[in-house]
Parts: structure tokens; sequence; C-alpha cells
């Protein structure tokens, strides 16, 4: 199936606050020094017919764009890739300069990649 990524709504907030629950363990997350609720922030969720499968906050900072939270209840079928790729549209459309990540120390590091017009950097702190 085709996973659809639209802007989050308010309906949209009961399944945030799940998912960010269940695969991070709250709704707020460590970064920068900061705790930062993810709550408020701007949003992306995906959809797979009429189930919300992922989602994507994020913040804006002039012309950069922070991904602060990512996460799908059905990995494995593009939805990370599909909100990303959303993300990034959008940000291009905009005028961002860049989109910044910040991969917890599991995830492989996406950094210094391409993707149009807006570079993706990253925070990394791991090992890939």
């Amino acid at each position: 199936m085709t996973v659809e990524v639209r802007t989050r709504r308010p309906q949209d907030d009961d399944y945030l606050r799940r998912s960010l629950i269940e695969l991070m363990a709250g709704t707020e997350v460590a970064g920068h020094g900061e705790l930062i609720d993810a709550m408020p922030l701007d949003g992306l969720v995906a959809w797979i017919g009429d189930e919300p499968v992922g989602h994507l906050t994020f913040r804006v900072a002039g012309a950069d764009w922070e991904v602060v939270t990512i996460g799908a209840t059905r990995p494995g079928e593009g939805v990370g890739g599909a909100l990303m790729a959303a993300l990034l549209a959008r940000a291009t459309e905009a005028g961002a300069g860049r989109v910044w990540l910040s991969p917890p120390t599991t995830t492989p590091p996406l950094c210094g990649s391409i993707s149009g017009a807006v570079s993706i950097w990253c925070a990394w702190t791991g090992t890939p």
C-alpha cells in the first residue's frame, strides 16, 4: 500500500501521543541540553489507508529546520522515508538552508547527504 503523508492536525494528537509513548517512552525528548516536548511542535503524520502509521515533529529556527522526533508504528514499509521526503519538500519550498537530525545512538548516521537544495546534517553521538 501507499504511504500518504499529511500535515499534522488537531485530531492526530491522540495518535501522536500514543506513538511517542510507545516508541520513545514519553512525549519529551532530550536534545541540545534541554527537554523538548514534541506535542506542541509542528508535525507530519503518515497514513496507510485509514491507519496512522508514523509521525515526524520538527521545529524551525530561521533557515534551519530540526527533526525532533520521527517514528513508525509499522516499520519496514517506507514510512520514515516518506516522512523525511515530505519534510524535505516542505523545507525546500520554504527556503530552508538545512534540515538537522539528531539520531539516537542506535540509528545509523544519515549525515552529510544531500536531498535537492536542502542539506541534511546530523549531530551524531554514537558509533555507526
